[in-house]
């Protein structure tokens, strides 16, 4: 079959991407204006929630609203001050702006004094580019920690529902169902980042699979040492844990953020394929990595060929004649982008599939929050 279109090289492709990102630019930076966060109850334990302005009337983890305590086995903070705003913050007019702690010689906003929910502390190094209007797009990228601060010595487990969510503008018109789904695959969080390799570890999401993340939190944030694990469970929960945590002692969790700009940071194991951007999944699983979270889940690739009938997109890709996709767009083909690090005729073509779907994320979302509950 004759095709329309000028089958393009990788190289060729990402000139071309570059041009047409900077073309898209305008219309990229309506998505993701947000500061809109805050911190909430779940169950009967306090917990920390950075979310979507529209959110806050009842905290539930089963269906039924539930408040939060005055004191439980830990709260959750953020580092900053009650002036540390995001610019967005104005949308959260039903939201309280939280507690003020010192704890060594860092100020916290935190949540306590039973306060459901709370607003979240902007600061230079912990945001999702809300201090200013100016949103995100496709290439973004960043990092913002919260706190989870013991109330009591000993062990302690948290269990976190972390997730991203989208509105519209006005925030109540609802959203189309597929722009949810592909929000699931663009804007992407994880729990490691390593600056060496230049690779994102530990995805969050629900096509992950289970992992785990030792964490050490040294000898200078208290009297005892503490190490703790991050783990995401066969049961897809996350979890924190640690046997050994003091009273009034911050401990850190800090989550990468990222909008890949190509779908080569998804599918390529060395940085040079994808024009030197950082990776998603740079190792394949095998019996002596199982459970690490650097590697590409069982299922990733298959899922990204899914084409349920009638549909015009998926997750990760967005099409206007699905039986094309399909022909085009098959595991065993995924499987050779990423054995060949992209240099495959129809690369071009997988290539404008990801960009229209981050075209339609840019056109049909606009207000972009990060939802972390814990209990």
């Amino acid at each position: 079959m004759k095709r329309d279109k000028k089958l393009l090289s990788a190289e060729e492709y990402r000139k071309r991407a570059e041009k047409h990102r900077n073309a898209l630019l305008d219309s990229w930076r309506i998505f993701g204006k947000t500061g809109v966060f805050f911190l909430s109850g779940a169950c009967v334990l306090v917990g920390i929630c950075l979310a979507w302005f529209a959110s806050n009337k009842a905290v539930s983890s089963d269906g039924m609203a539930v408040q939060g305590t005055a004191m439980g086995d830990f709260e959750l903070a953020a580092e900053g001050t009650l002036s540390d705003e995001g610019a967005w913050d104005r949308l959260l007019q039903s939201i309280l702006t939280g507690s003020q702690k010192t704890i060594g010689e860092k100020s916290y906003v935190i949540t306590e004094s039973g306060k459901s929910s709370i607003r979240w502390a902007i600061t230079e190094s912990s945001q999702m580019e809300n201090q200013q209007e100016t949103g995100i797009s496709p290439g973004s990228f960043g990092e913002i920690t919260f706190y989870i601060v013991p109330n009591r010595a000993g062990a302690l487990t948290v269990t976190l529902d972390i997730s991203l969510e989208g509105a519209a503008s006005p925030p109540e018109a609802s959203l189309p169902a597929d722009a949810l789904e592909l929000l699931k695959g663009h804007v992407l969080l994880f729990a490691d980042f390593d600056r060496d390799r230049q690779a994102y570890g530990g995805w969050i999401s629900e096509d992950a699979k289970p992992w785990q993340l030792n964490l050490d939190y040294g000898d200078n944030m208290s009297e005892e040492h503490c190490t703790a694990v991050l783990q995401r469970t066969e049961e897809d929960k996350l979890i924190w844990s640690a046997d050994n945590v003091q009273m009034d002692t911050a401990y850190p969790v800090t989550l990468y953020w990222i909008w890949p700009e190509v779908v080569g940071e998804y599918l390529f194991r060395d940085t040079k394929y994808a024009g030197n951007r950082p990776l998603l999944f740079p190792e394949d699983a095998g019996e002596e990595n199982t459970g690490t979270p650097y590697v590409m889940p069982d299922g990733l690739l298959e899922g990204m060929c899914r084409a349920d009938e009638g549909s015009l997109s998926n997750r990760y890709f967005k099409w206007s004649d699905r039986e094309v996709f399909c022909r085009l767009v098959t595991e065993e083909k995924l499987r050779e982008f990423r054995k060949l690090g992209g240099y495959s005729p129809d690369y071009g073509l997988l290539c404008e599939y990801y960009n229209s779907a981050d075209q339609y994320l840019g056109e049909s979302i606009r207000y972009l929050g990060l939802c972390v509950n814990a209990q």
